[in-house]
């Protein structure tokens, strides 16, 4: 009976653990591609976001409020990345969004859906320690995201954070 009960109980543990492991899967094999890549200067330069604090001009009151990159060939990606981790653009691509925050904490997929013809990608900022100032001048931030090749037209990205 003590063999039965603990086969039983392994069984539903596999069973649970299977289910969290699931539940936390983005799709699309999406990850978020940080620490690895290095971006063109003179292509940031000319990638402002409405809003963000430039160095020796004050605030953007001329770019869009977000850009959005649907990068599909290695000629687009050489002209942002400097440095970038190998793409095989037969099987993947990249997205590549610009917002403003105030924040530059670490940058975490939840959501990634190929709905139709549009990629749409939802991401958040992991939490900061209560107290620890971590805010600064709202500046323009980068997102790039490898993921498998999908037929889309557009990408909408949400940053779901503050």
């Amino acid at each position: 009976m003590k063999k039965i009960l603990a086969l039983a109980l392994s069984f539903l543990c596999v069973v649970v653990g299977m289910c969290f492991v699931g539940c936390g899967k983005i799709e699309h094999n999406a990850v978020i591609i940080a620490d690895e890549a290095t971006y063109r200067t003179e292509w940031l330069d000319s990638n402002y976001v409405y809003g963000a604090y430039i160095e020796g001009a004050g605030y953007d009151e001329d770019s869009p409020e977000s850009r959005t990159y649907i990068i599909k060939n290695q000629e687009e990606l050489d002209e942002i990345f400097s440095e970038f981790p190998q793409t095989d653009f037969e099987k993947e691509m990249v997205v590549v969004y610009c917002y403003r925050t105030i924040y530059v904490r670490k940058q975490v997929l939840e959501k990634v859906v190929f709905d139709g013809n549009v990629l749409k990608i939802e991401f958040n900022v992991v939490r900061g320690k209560i107290g620890h100032a971590d805010a600064a001048a709202p500046h323009r931030r980068t997102l790039a995201v490898k993921l498998d090749k999908l037929d889309i037209t557009e990408a909408k990205i949400q940053y779901k954070g503050q």
